[in-house]
């Protein structure tokens, strides 16, 4: 029962209150993201970084779900049969970001250790397994989110929600890489 709580919460909620919990845990990421330098420059990536103005790391963190939401919605038109709510796609893919928050709080293990090609240190390593683990989390979340908010299921599921985030990843990493032509 708390698997399912935890991953596949999309059974019990969806629609505006996802939405509303997905966006205030986005807001949250974003805003400690700030103090640690930590990036979520792409739908699936997470790197610490330079420091950037303040509103850049919020807007990396919405452009990494709306390409999510944009890209699985579409995929979902396609592949699903059912009537697919607009508000139920985007709070469930918004609300399976929620992992990030560990990632973001693991960021301040590494804030002030200098990070280069040479020196791989014991908070590095830290930092690497906890954003991997959580990152698998939400990509985990994210497929629940996608066949429970678009009723779709088995192959035709997998094989679209794969090319719906590879697409998402690449477009949200040319935008954000333009974006950060501008700073």
């Amino acid at each position: 029962m708390l698997w399912e709580k935890l991953f596949n919460p999309f059974l019990r909620i969806a629609g505006f209150r996802s939405l509303w919990i997905g966006l205030v845990v986005l807001i949250l990421v974003s805003g400690l993201a700030v103090f640690c330098h930590c990036h979520f420059d792409g739908a699936l990536d997470v790197h610490i970084g330079a420091k950037s103005p303040t509103w850049f790391y919020f807007a990396e963190n919405f452009i990494a779900w709306i390409s999510l939401f944009v890209t699985l919605y579409v995929a979902g038109r396609f592949s699903s049969k059912s009537k697919i709510r607009v508000v139920d796609v985007a709070g469930t893919v918004v609300l399976a970001r929620w992992p990030m928050i560990f990632v973001v709080l693991a960021a301040f293990i590494i804030k002030d250790t200098p990070i280069t090609a040479h020196d791989i240190t014991a908070p590095l390593i830290v930092f690497g397994f906890i954003s991997m683990v959580f990152s698998i989390s939400m990509i985990a979340l994210l497929y629940n989110a996608y066949s429970v908010s678009c009723n779709v299921k088995g192959s035709r599921a997998t094989l679209s929600f794969i090319i719906a985030i590879i697409v998402a990843e690449t477009i949200s990493k040319l935008i954000i890489i333009n974006l950060q032509k501008i700073i």
